[in-house]
Order: C-alpha cells, then sequence, then structure tokens
C-alpha cells in the first residue's frame, strides 16, 4: 500500500496497513505571498518566516538585518496589522482592515487567489519531493479566523446580532475567496483541503449553535460541496474543547 492510499484509506476508516506518519506519508501544501504584494512603510511584511528564509518571497525595499527577530507591526496583504515577535507563532491582531467600521466593506476587495504564482512553488515542489505522498492544501485563511482578523475579535462577536446583514455580506465575500483557493489547490495537485478555523475554548464555542448554523454552516457547506465537485476530500482543523467535569 503506498502512502496516497495509505493515507485515504486512513481518512474514510477502511482500513489502512498501518497508521499514516506525518510528512512520510503526507506533503502539506500551502499557498505564499505574491510578490506583486510589498507592503509600505512603516510596516514590515506579515509573511511567515520560512518563506522568507527559502527566498521565496522577497521584500523590495531593504529591510534590517534580522528584522525577523524583532518584536515588530507587521501588515498582512488583506490590511490587517499585527503585533509580532520572534517567539510568536501568529501574532497579535492590532487593526483590523474592517475594524472602523462596516462603511469600509463597500470599497473593500480581498487579495486575488486566482493568481498562480502563490501556488507555483508549492506545486513544482510537491512534483519533485511529494509525488508518491498524499498532497493536502492546509488552508490558513479561512472563514471564521478571517472575519474577526478583519473586524476584531469583540466587534466579531458581536457582529453576528447587531449587524447580520452585513455579517452575511462578509462571510459571502470570504467563502468566495476559499472556493478559489480550494480550485487552485486541486489544480496544484491537492487531494484534500483543509481549513483551520479554531472555533472553541477549553470549555464552549465563541458562538452558539444556533448562530452557527445560520451564518457559517452554509458558507462550510459550499465549500464541501465544492472540494467534492473536484474530487477532494475536505476536513476543518479546531482547537479548543470541553474540560472534563471535577
Amino acid at each position: 500500500m503506498n502512502s496516497r492510499e495509505r493515507m485515504r484509506r486512513a481518512i474514510l476508516f477502511q482500513g489502512p496497513d498501518r497508521v499514516p506518519h506525518s510528512f512520510k506519508d503526507v506533503f502539506p501544501l500551502f499557498q505564499v505571498e505574491p510578490a506583486s504584494w510589498q507592503p509600505e512603510e512603516p510596516y514590515y511584511p506579515y509573511v511567515h518566516p520560512m518563506i522568507v528564509k527559502y527566498g521565496v518571497w522577497k521584500s523590495r525595499r531593504p529591510l534590517p538585518k534580522g528584522w525577523l527577530k524583532l518584536t515588530r507591526e507587521a501588515i498582512d496583504e488583506w490590511g490587517t496589522v499585527w503585533r509580532v515577535s520572534e517567539v510568536a507563532s501568529l501574532g497579535t491582531v492590532l487593526k483590523g482592515a474592517l475594524e472602523d467600521g462596516w462603511h469600509l466593506l463597500d470599497g473593500y476587495k480581498p487579495p486575488d487567489f486566482s493568481d498562480w504564482s502563490r501556488y507555483v512553488f508549492m506545486n513544482r515542489l510537491g512534483k519533485a519531493l511529494g509525488r508518491l505522498r498524499f498532497k493536502f492544501a492546509v488552508d490558513t485563511n479561512s472563514i471564521w479566523e478571517r472575519f474577526h482578523f478583519l473586524r476584531g475579535f469583540n466587534n466579531a462577536v458581536a457582529d453576528i446580532i447587531e449587524h447580520p446583514s452585513e455579517t452575511r455580506r462578509l462571510l459571502e465575500m470570504l467563502t468566495d475567496a476559499v472556493v478559489v483557493r480550494a480550485e487552485m489547490f486541486h489544480r496544484a495537485g491537492a487531494e484534500a483541503f483543509m481549513l483551520l478555523d479554531d472555533w472553541g475554548t477549553q470549555e464552549r464555542s465563541f458562538i452558539s449553535p444556533v448562530h452557527f448554523e445560520e451564518f457559517f454552516e452554509p458558507c462550510y457547506r459550499r465549500i464541501a460541496d465544492k472540494c467534492h465537485e473536484l474530487g477532494m476530500i475536505v476536513g476543518i482543523h479546531s482547537c479548543g474543547g470541553r474540560s472534563p467535569k471535577r
């Protein structure tokens, strides 16, 4: 049984010959920021350090030597400002691109995720190093995470109740973007598509099940339907869980 069949059987509970091993049987695919995206001063680029270290994305303006080790303010291509340090795995949102009000949504445009330059590096790497492995795409700009990165967390949990129509508009925009990424990752060779959304504290979800079903379930259903149409397995990673009763 090869790695691709092993992983697929494990996901579908179809009796693999052994438990799949990370990276040995699996090859993850990520999209990277295009070279055309160049943040202006005073912000540093919000780009994964490994992408910078391997020269997949390069800044066109000079940056201080060792800047990846600085505690810094960085901006991502969505326009959200982050506070990042050497030890931070993600960083902390300082200012969401839409945090100052819903009026900003009228003129807001998300990044162009149909740009093939975002995926070509991982596509080539997958062909060279992951040819016999199960390739799955890791989507790091998913629905709930990106929603509160743009609006700010406190706004986001209130928006669902106080601004339902605007919430639906933004969620539709975000879902459109995820669907495009699913299509592009499929072109890049992905056999599965994994969303990354953190929905829970250690005790409960951030929002009620009723509001999840009303606002977010249709988004995930649309994404899942597109992935299944493309022949890809789809899943969602979410941290958090209910603490045991004492």
